[in-house]
């Protein structure tokens, strides 16, 4: 993943493809999008929504073992479930949820998040976390 924001489009391209896929090693695909794009990509869908879901679920888990569940056990368990999850909400396995995980996850997203959780993408809440962040203005 690959995005110029300054310099000389065409001298600066295949340097920072090459770049980005040696640093990434190994990597199969190459994407070349805006500085806007990414700034979607990155802070918004991995630090704050990926990140924010992921601290969600392990704070979950230490509440399971705060309440007895023994720790490994936990771990196993939610690290299977996790890996199965991600594959079929992605569409990476041909299988589908069962009735009652659709149920259980359709009434968990409203306690879970706001309803307008999603403005985390606006483009006027992307600057700003790249401003947080970064501690600086944005090309």
């Amino acid at each position: 993943m690959f995005a110029i924001g300054w310099g000389d489009e065409e001298d600066s391209a295949g340097t920072a493809e090459r770049l980005a896929m040696d640093m990434f090693a190994p990597v199969v695909r190459s994407h070349r999008i805006t500085v806007q794009q990414m700034a979607m990509l990155e802070p918004a869908l991995s630090e704050t929504l990926t990140n924010g879901c992921v601290s969600l679920i392990r704070e979950g888990m230490e509440r399971v073992i705060a309440a007895g569940v023994p720790e490994q056990a936990a771990r196993d368990f939610l690290m299977g479930h996790l890996q199965i999850g991600i594959a079929i909400i992605f569409e990476q396995l041909n299988w589908q949820l069962s009735e009652g995980a659709v149920l259980a996850l359709s009434q968990a997203k409203g306690v879970l998040f706001k309803e307008d959780w999603h403005r985390i993408f606006e483009p006027d809440a992307v600057l700003a976390s790249v401003r947080q962040i970064t501690g600086g203005d944005v090309p």
